[in-house]
């Protein structure tokens, strides 16, 4: 059986369950909307305080947001699901 995964929420993900527009979030945390599209797809690298703001923003805490894109948990929760069917 497969070790389980951490269950982790990316920015984007975050945004479009609370009903958000990025200029909503960019608003809100101090950016531009554009930024905040370059955060939620990994594109650009992120300084600790605007991860701050980004957890605090939404209510949880840093280590339960995956701050590398959209696809990373994807990737990240196949290779696990291989490795269980092994």
């Amino acid at each position: 059986m497969a070790e389980p995964i951490a269950i982790k929420h990316t920015l984007h993900g975050l945004r479009v369950n609370y009903g958000l527009t990025r200029e909503e979030v960019a608003a809100a945390i101090g950016v531009g909307p554009n930024a905040v599209t370059r955060y939620e797809k990994g594109a650009q690298g992120m300084k600790g305080v605007v991860r701050d703001k980004f957890a605090r923003f939404y209510g949880v805490d840093q280590g339960q947001i995956d701050f590398d894109g959209k696809h990373a948990l994807r990737e990240e929760f196949l290779a696990a699901a291989a490795q269980g069917m092994d």
